[in-house]
């Protein structure tokens, strides 16, 4: 039987704090605050749109995890293409 996750009507409900993490450090340090402001409020948009809580969660967790690998994905690439030269830069060495 699945536990209850609805929270109290008094309780302010707020995303998920990886999510949230995710977001804080995808963007600049001179938009933190505003963009975290704007991802709560799709949040609590979300969440009373649908009404469900776990659904509203999961949505948020996609969304951090989309906005940190926009963040990095110039890194990510440049790391994969100094990984491909060293392979073949070793590749050579082993051979020659």
């Amino acid at each position: 039987m699945a536990p209850n996750v609805t929270p109290p009507e008094n309780e302010e409900v707020r995303p998920p704090g990886l999510a949230a993490w995710m977001v804080k450090h995808s963007l600049r340090s001179q938009d933190r605050e505003e963009g975290l402001a704007a991802f709560e409020d799709a949040f609590a948009d979300d969440y009373a749109q649908t009404g469900d809580l776990p659904a509203a969660r999961r949505k948020a967790y996609r969304d951090g995890w989309d906005a940190l690998q926009w963040a990095y994905k110039p890194v990510v690439d440049i790391s994969m293409y100094v990984l491909a030269i060293t392979g073949v830069v070793l590749a050579m060495v082993a051979v020659f």
